[in-house]
């Protein structure tokens, strides 16, 4: 799973969180440095989890690109910022609102990994 926040302390937090629910991860600080680990191989994240204000190329900008190239690639977006996710929505991603629970990343991972389908 590909890790992309800015501020250390909460990917230090998410990573924790991830490898507690048994997730493997790669970090990335930003935008840029997600899309470096994308070109040294797509293939190696089964899903995104990132944040969605950065500086630079933030999540609600990324992503929806990032979606276009790789359309199966789950993406789970976080935000503490509601009037940017008011104001721009989440881009056809899951959403998970900071600060979130163990139980609330596991349900988020969960939808992502095994959504709904409809019949």
């Amino acid at each position: 799973m590909l890790v992309v926040e800015d501020n250390p302390d909460v990917r230090e937090f998410a990573v924790h969180r991830l490898l507690e629910l048994g997730y493997g991860t790669v970090e990335a600080e930003d935008g840029k440095v997600a899309l470096e680990e994308f070109k040294r191989g797509s293939d190696r994240f089964g899903l995104v989890f990132s944040d969605v204000m950065m500086p630079g190329d933030d999540g609600n900008r990324a992503w929806p690109g990032i979606g276009r190239l790789y359309p199966d690639l789950p993406v789970v977006l976080a935000s503490d910022y509601s009037e940017t996710l008011a104001e721009h929505g989440a881009s056809g991603f899951d959403l998970l609102r900071k600060p979130y629970s163990l139980g609330q990343l596991s349900q988020a991972l969960g939808r992502s990994f095994h959504p709904q389908r409809e019949e």
